[in-house]
């Protein structure tokens, strides 16, 4: 990868799976989770980091800058979901 294939940058929200499930069951919780992403030209995206969203805007807004590329900010909820079955 390089430069010339970073289209922007993505401040979102990922979902962190946690726990387990038996037998196929889906009873693990999913927790949202700050993130800070590349976009590339495909479409693809590439993880830098996740974290505090405070500390994430800062790098975001510094790589930006930087890359001079634009930012883009996604806004989801922030509520703990559980699986289908819970």
């Amino acid at each position: 990868m390089n430069y010339d294939e970073i289209a922007a940058l993505r401040l979102g929200i990922d979902q962190f799976y946690d726990g387990f499930a038996l037998a196929g069951s889906s009873a693990a919780e999913r927790y949202p989770i700050p993130s800070l992403r590349l976009v590339l030209l495909g479409g693809e995206t590439v993880l830098i980091d996740r974290g505090g969203r405070k500390r994430l805007e800062g790098l975001a807004k510094q790589l930006s800058q930087l890359l001079e590329r634009p930012l883009h900010t996604e806004e989801t909820a922030a509520t703990t979901t559980k699986g289908r079955n819970g």
